[in-house]
């Protein structure tokens, strides 16, 4: 709200009867206040030095940037005399402030996510360590921290959720006794083995993340899918030569079987 008294009621009636006070934008949003010739009396300077252009779009758009700054962006929040779209694509859009907090807020929450994303210790037998498996069996196990028999039974599939092997799936850290989490968290789990066989797999469930996004609210994507997508285009495709990405582009189904993304299922 925005009250203006004036110093003088020059036989006006309206003042009058509010006892000098003037609603400034009770007849049109753009009624002339002559907040030029008052920043020009106070000697207000931008911060290119020169004399400060005030008008009460200029105002009204500086109260919107700060609330959106002061609630995180949240626009629910800061969208308190329009409609959410409006304050965006009219006042907060195209500032340089709110577009460089933005940036930056976006890059932490970026790091955030990929350090989450490493922190998931995912195992992965690239060309490299399966060369050195094949030199040293035992060796390289124990560096997985599994066995030999372990990572031979996940290279001849007998392991195989969805898009990795599982090396215990008796003992899982979702819940006790065999695993019943959602192959979408697998490549999350410390008992994930991440295999070339799995490349196919993993392409085509990027395809379907990407079809998801498509039709899908974009924070409730990256809440679910955020970590698992970074997990797979940070830390395991870029384990694999284009040559082998290549051949697994070449053989991955055109769809993933949806019915299994959640997990095991009762079937009695």
């Amino acid at each position: 709200m925005w009250s203006i008294w004036a110093t003088e009621l020059n036989g006006d009636p309206a003042k009058r009867e509010t006892n000098g006070h003037i609603d400034p934008f009770a007849r049109r949003l753009g009624r002339a206040t002559h907040l030029g010739g008052w920043a020009r009396r106070h000697g207000l300077l931008g911060d290119d030095g020169k004399p400060l252009t005030i008008s009460t779009n200029r105002l009204k758009t500086s109260v919107e940037v700060r609330r959106a700054r002061a609630t995180g962006g949240h626009l629910p929040s800061t969208a308190r005399t329009h409609s959410m779209d409006m304050s965006f694509l009219h006042y907060l859009r195209n500032d340089p402030r709110i577009r460089d907090w933005a940036d930056r807020v976006l890059t932490d929450a970026l790091h955030d996510a990929e350090a989450a994303a490493r922190e998931a210790h995912l195992r992965i037998v690239d060309a490299a360590t399966r060369a050195e498996f094949l030199r040293d069996p035992a060796g390289t196990a124990t560096r997985l921290g599994t066995t030999p028999d372990k990572i031979d039974e996940a290279l001849d599939g007998e392991l195989d959720t969805l898009v990795s092997s599982c090396l215990d799936h008796e003992r899982g850290p979702h819940n006790e006794g065999p695993c019943r989490a959602s192959f979408l968290t697998c490549l999350r789990c410390p008992n994930a083995l991440v295999l070339e066989r799995h490349l196919p797999m993993l392409l085509a469930l990027l395809d379907h993340l990407q079809r998801e996004l498509d039709t899908t609210d974009v924070g409730a994507w990256c809440r679910r899918h955020g970590i698992t997508r970074l997990i797979m285009t940070r830390l395991i495709l870029p384990k694999f030569t284009d040559a082998q990405k290549a051949q697994a582009a070449a053989t991955k189904p055109a769809r993933l079987p949806l019915d299994l993304l959640h997990g095991p299922q009762d079937l009695t």
